[in-house]
C-alpha cells in the first residue's frame, strides 16, 4: 500500500548569498589599523562573508598577499581635497555588489559613509580607533555631520567608545566595542638567540624594546628619558626602536630626526638599535626582556597585544584601555612619567622570577581574550546586527 503513494517532493534548497563586505581604508601600509584590517579579512568566515579591500592612497603593502582570496581594488585620491572620490567609490560599490561598507581612518570614514548610504547598501560600519585627539574642528564637524549615515560604529577600546560618545555625540546604542586581536600563533615565546647574535647584542645585556611608528602621539621623547634613567642604573642594557616612519608624513619625519638628535646629544646612541620597516616582528619581540609604550593616546595598542602574546611583559602609560588589557601582565604608569616607567623596567630587568611570571600571564591573557578569531567572530556579529536592524529581518544563516 505504502509503495503506491507518490514520493514527497522537497523544495530545492537555496543557499543565501554571502554578504560582500568592502573594507575601505585611507591606507593599507604599515600601521596598527591597517594590520588589523588585513588580519580580520584573513579570518572572516568565508561561508557567510566575501571581503573586498580598497585604499585611498594607493599603498597596499600589507594586503598584497591576500590576492586573489580578497581582491584589493584601486581607488586612489588624486589630491588631498579630491571630491571625485565619492562618485568613484559609489561606482565601485555598485559594480562589486557591496552589502556592507566598513571604513577605517578619517578620509575613508567620510567617503565610506557618503558613498555607502547614497548607494543604499545594507549596512555602513564606522570605526573609532583612538581615544583622544588634539583639537581638529574641521574633522570633528565632518564626523558629526555624517554621523546619521552609518548604522553602527566599532570602537576598538572602551576609552574610544567613551570618546566617541563625549566628543562626537554618537548615541550609545550605535557603538560596539570590539578590541583588536593578535595572531597568537605568529607571536609566541621562542628563542631569538640567532637574531641577537646577528645584531651584535652582548649575551649579558638585557634588552628593552619600544615598538611604535614615529608619530608624535607615541611620545618617543619620554622613551629617551627612560633610556637615560635606566642606563645610569643598568649600563649594559640595550634599547630597541622598532617601527616605521609613515610615508610622506613630514611631521613623522621631523619627529624621528628630533629623536636621533637627542640620542646623539645625550650620548645614548651607541646603546640603541633602530630596526625599521621590519618583517620579522615576532622575532624582535622575543629579543626583548621588557617592552614599553609611552603613548599619549591609543585605542587598543597592537604592540601591547603582540608583546603579551610573545610572553614579554609590558610597561605602558595609563591611556585608553592599557590598564584593562595589561592587568597582571606588566604595569601601567601615569602619562609622561618617565621616573615611574624606569623604576618598573629596572625592577623587571633585575628580577627574573617576576619577569617570567608576568610573561606567562601575558601570554595567557593574549590567547584567552585577544585572539584574531575572537576579533573576527565579534566583528561579524556587528555586521549581522547592522544588516538586521536596517532590513528588519534576520540575516544570513538565520542570524
Amino acid at each position: 500500500m505504502g509503495g503506491n503513494w507518490p514520493s514527497e517532493r522537497r523544495a530545492p534548497t537555496i543557499e543565501p548569498r554571502r554578504l560582500r563586505v568592502l573594507y575601505l581604508a585611507s591606507s593599507l601600509h604599515y600601521g596598527g589599523a591597517e594590520r588589523q584590517i588585513v588580519e580580520l579579512v584573513r579570518r572572516l568566515d568565508r561561508s557567510r562573508f566575501e571581503p573586498v579591500l580598497c585604499c585611498l592612497d594607493g599603498v597596499d603593502t600589507l594586503a598584497r598577499d591576500l590576492n586573489p582570496a580578497a581582491p584589493v581594488l584601486p581607488l586612489k585620491k588624486r589630491h588631498r581635497l579630491d571630491i571625485t572620490v565619492v562618485p568613484r567609490l559609489m561606482r565601485l560599490i555598485l559594480r562589486q555588489r557591496i552589502d556592507v561598507v566598513h571604513s577605517f581612518l578619517f578620509d575613508a570614514e567620510i567617503a565610506g559613509r557618503l558613498a555607502g548610504r547614497l548607494c543604499g547598501v545594507s549596512a555602513v560600519i564606522a570605526s573609532e580607533r583612538n581615544s583622544a585627539y588634539p583639537p581638529m574642528p574641521v574633522h570633528e564637524a565632518l564626523l558629526k555631520l555624517t554621523r546619521p549615515l552609518f548604522d553602527l560604529q566599532i570602537a576598538n577600546s572602551h576609552a574610544g567608545r567613551a570618546y566617541s560618545l563625549r566628543r562626537l555625540h554618537t548615541p550609545p546604542a550605535a557603538v560596539r566595542v570590539v578590541p583588536n586581536g593578535v595572531d597568537v600563533s605568529r607571536f609566541r615565546p621562542h628563542d631569538a638567540s640567532e637574531l641577537r647574535a646577528r645584531l651584535n647584542i652582548p649575551a649579558k645585556s638585557r634588552v628593552v624594546g619600544m615598538f611604535a611608528s614615529f608619530k608624535p602621539q607615541k611620545n618617543h621623547h619620554m622613551y629617551v628619558r627612560v633610556i637615560q634613567r635606566i642606563s645610569k642604573i643598568l649600563p649594559e642594557t640595550r634599547f630597541l626602536f622598532v617601527g616605521h616612519t609613515p610615508s610622506g608624513d613630514p611631521v613623522a619625519m621631523a619627529h624621528r630626526q628630533e629623536i636621533l638628535k637627542r640620542l646623539e646629544e645625550e650620548g645614548l646612541a651607541d646603546r640603541c638599535l633602530h630596526l625599521l620597516e621590519r618583517s620579522d616582528m615576532e622575532d624582535l619581540y622575543c629579543l626583548c626582556d621588557v617592552t614599553v609604550l609611552t603613548s599619549i593616546r591609543e585605542g587598543t595598542p597592537n604592540v601591547v597585544l603582540e608583546s603579551m602574546a610573545s610572553g614579554v611583559p609590558v610597561v605602558a602609560t595609563d591611556v585608553a584601555d592599557n590598564a584593562r588589557i595589561i592587568a597582571d601582565a606588566g604595569a601601567v604608569v601615569p602619562l609622561d612619567d618617565d621616573a615611574a616607567m624606569s623604576a618598573w623596567v629596572v625592577r623587571l630587568l633585575e628580577n627574573e622570577a617576576v619577569r617570567r611570571q608576568m610573561g606567562t600571564a601575558a601570554r595567557q591573557r593574549a590567547v584567552n581574550e585577544y585572539s584574531l578569531d575572537r576579533l573576527a567572530r565579534s566583528t561579524e556579529q556587528v555586521y549581522l546586527e547592522a544588516v538586521h536592524r536596517r532590513n528588519g529581518r534576520p540575516c544570513h544563516n538565520g542570524q
